[in-house]
């Protein structure tokens, strides 16, 4: 059995099938995580044809139907004044209230919105949720399936639910879902009719599942990603998994792809299966290459419904390639296509892939077989005007301002982000830190951690799979994180080991399992410059790993004056790499006091409190930039200390200067260079620079000091500049 279904099984131990009459209060039972949910899987939204696939536009796909909007909605504060059977198709709704979704319930008038940083924000009691103050929020909608998908499967998405959801379709029992930061997946197709379907959702705000979600966070509910359902054939790709890597020269393509084919009920005699890698117009070398095999036999896999599943492999050795790397993200469009015995297409999938490494060798973290540095932040889901409904121009938003100022790394805290966050990171190149849903803080790091306690052991692995299923094909991600301020111990090993099975082309990272087995990178947070120097002179570390701070430097108030402290100390040692900030985004509420008309940022306890729970205040204010990205002044010192290029001076007086070429797979000859020299009052010379520097090289450079007569109270400045050449250059490297 291949490690991809072993993974599967496992799994499996907290996935459940139901009848209606058999369904119970899961959201306070630590044994059950989900019921009847579709397995998490990569993007599989098919295309009508293969134009869609090199811009990603699967939302515009006729088998694709986004269906937020404004839903009918009741609140309670407690499951026991939830209302009865208001899933039933004759129940009637009309004097229920409405609420936007995606939204969070107390932005729009239902609860109180919480901030605190390492408290349960209700009594705890692990493994059981509250039962008095627990709201229950009920959503019902209406949707239409279009007509051109008569005779196919249809599955509903549920982006993100806090914390734990129960689905009706048409009265009809669909399935249970935890975890509120990864898609609640189900196949709704034996419950959906033509025209009008009824969509009924029970929410809880808490549920056991709660004790793993204690992040540093404005603790809201609601449904906060989008929703949308979408439409397969009965003969249906049903996921696939790319690795594609360098050989060990760091020279040549390697393409290891597996993808299962779903038959349904019914088996065909024969399938054919082609695989295209296509790169595009800007490629440095051209690449296009087919794949094909013919399927004649099937495997059957013990999934939840019984049916079969075949997986196939292509494997292949590429000569020429442009790897992926956040310095050049190159990326290719891969092309799968089932078609039926006669060479008729049954569907069409697409994806983005790039070819890269990312390993630990030689006590390094190496991208590409370089040892790369972390200039990174940590970043949350959070918007000022909508809460932890991120919009994707917000996203947009946020990866020009990081791009602009050198960041090459952002560490998913601590969750797994919105899967367009990751089609971003891959296109405009930015490293990413891939974090399940795992936080434990409340219940500590010792003998009470819950990351000891063998009743959490499935629950921690059903975060962590539902992550890398889901995410496991994006180039940007380069190391797996198992989760936050857990502790460690059995729940850590098991799934560490789990998530080492499921993907052996990524380094694993769990901050608190310290200087533990089950950490390929010592990630400690907050540690001294002492501590790193000691770190590195005294090798603490007897397994020879890289040190990266996951989180340093409190970006709070007037902060980061500190950084070039950390950073002259990063660069004397090779194991040190670097670290992320804490945190990118503020997150405050912009409020708007309409007497005054003015702005103001909320932060903890200013938009109510929960009675016995005591507010964080503003501590959830600490990043570069405001929750409406308006950077805060010490985003600039960020730049300066993270850019890959720097002037250093040797004779000013002879205008010799040494430029350094500090990114690693990037020579100065793609950027536009100048100089322009200053007095206080006048600029005195502009001119532009040739330059041909290697990565991780550098070269001195006499330029021109003009000859002005200057009194004795100017000085003269000379200023150098560095620009993209290319088609994004707002997006890069000031």
């Amino acid at each position: 059995m291949k490690t991809k279904s072993i993974v599967l099984l496992i799994v499996m131990a907290l996935t459940m099938n139901v009848r209606a009459q058999e369904i119970k209060d899961w959201w306070n039972d630590v044994s059950v995580c989900a019921v009847n949910k579709v397995q998490p899987r990569t993007n599989v939204i098919p295309y009508q044809d293969e134009k869609g696939i090199r811009d990603l536009e699967y939302r515009k796909s006729p088998y694709y139907k986004c269906i937020n909007g404004t839903w009918k909605f009741h609140w309670v504060e407690k499951p026991a004044d939830k209302p009865q059977g208001f899933y039933a198709e004759n129940y009637n709704v009309r004097s229920w209230g409405e609420i936007p979704v995606p939204g969070n319930w107390e932005l729009n008038g239902y609860g109180v919105p919480i901030y605190v940083n390492q408290k349960n924000e209700f009594p705890s009691n692990q493994p059981y949720a509250p039962t008095e103050y627990n709201p229950v929020g009920c959503y019902v909608h209406e949707f239409n399936v279009p007509s051109e998908w008569n005779g196919r499967n249809v599955y509903i998405n549920f982006g993100a639910v806090k914390s734990a959801m129960y689905l009706w379709i048409n009265g009809q029992f669909v399935g249970y879902s935890e975890d509120s930061k990864t898609p609640a997946e189900f196949d709704i197709t034996p419950y959906v009719k033509k025209g009008k379907n009824k969509l009924a959702v029970e929410a809880y705000r808490f549920s056991d599942g709660s004790y793993l979600e204690c992040q540093d966070y404005w603790r809201m509910s609601g449904i906060t990603r989008d929703v949308f359902i979408y439409s397969k054939p009965k003969t249906n790709i049903y996921d696939f998994f790319v690795k594609a890597g360098l050989d060990e020269n760091y020279e040549k393509g390697t393409l290891d792809i597996s993808i299962d084919i779903n038959y349904g009920k019914k088996v065909p005699s024969k399938l054919i299966l082609e695989v295209d890698i296509c790169s595009n117009e800007h490629a440095q070398h051209r690449l296009h290459k087919s794949y094909k095999k013919k399927i004649s036999r099937r495997t059957l896999v013990n999934n939840k419904k019984e049916e079969g599943l075949s997986s196939v492999n292509f494997n292949e050795v590429i000569d020429r390639i442009d790897p992926w790397s956040a310095e050049n993200p190159n990326l290719y469009d891969m092309i799968i296509r089932l078609k039926d015995k006669k060479g008729n297409v049954i569907e069409v999938l697409g994806s983005k892939i790039g070819f890269r490494t990312t390993e630990v060798k030689d006590g390094q973290l190496k991208v590409n077989g370089k040892p790369i540095l972390i200039k990174g932040v940590n970043r949350h889901d959070h918007d000022g005007n909508t809460g932890q409904c991120v919009s994707r121009e917000m996203m947009e938003k946020d990866i020009k301002l990081m791009l602009q100022h050198n960041i090459n790394t952002v560490r998913t805290s601590h969750y797994p982000n919105d899967i367009y966050w990751y089609e971003l990171c891959d296109k405009y190149g930015l490293y990413v830190i891939d974090e399940a849903n795992n936080e434990s803080h409340a219940q500590g790091y010792e003998k009470e951690s819950l990351a000891k306690d063998e009743r959490w052991v499935e629950a921690f692995k059903y975060r962590c799979n539902n992550m890398i299923g889901r995410d496991k094909n994006h180039p940007s991600i380069i190391i797996w994180s198992l989760g936050n301020e857990c502790g460690n111990g059995v729940c850590m090993y098991e799934a560490y080991d789990m998530v080492k099975a499921y993907d052996n082309t990524r380094p694993v990272i769990n901050e608190r399992s310290m200087y533990d087995y089950n950490n390929d990178i010592i990630g400690i947070m907050y540690s001294s410059q002492s501590y790193l120097e000691q770190f590195a002179e005294n090798k603490l570390d007897s397994l020879n790993r890289p040190f990266i701070m996951v989180e340093y430097l409190h970006a709070m108030g007037n902060s980061c004056g500190g950084m070039q402290d950390y950073w002259d100390i990063i660069n004397k040692y090779d194991q040190l790499q670097g670290g992320c900030i804490w945190d990118w985004c503020d997150q405050s509420i912009i409020m708007v006091d309409k007497e005054k008309g003015v702005k103001w940022y909320a932060a903890g306890g200013d938009l109510g409190e929960l009675e016995g729970i005591e507010d964080d205040d503003s501590f959830c204010c600490n990043g570069l930039v405001t929750s409406d990205r308006i950077p805060h002044h010490h985003i600039a010192e960020v730049k300066k200390i993270y850019q890959n290029i720097n002037v250093v001076p040797v004779d000013i007086n002879k205008g010799i200067f040494e430029v350094k070429n500090n990114f690693f797979f990037r020579n100065l000859d793609e950027f536009e260079a100048s100089y322009t020299i200053y007095t206080n009052n006048k600029k005195l010379q502009s001119k532009n620079l040739h330059l041909k520097v290697e990565p991780q090289s550098s070269k001195r450079i006499t330029v021109t000091i003009p000859k002005a007569e200057l009194n004795h109270k100017d000085e003269m400045f000379i200023e150098f500049s560095f620009r993209e050449k290319k088609n994004h250059s707002l997006l890069k490297h000031g």
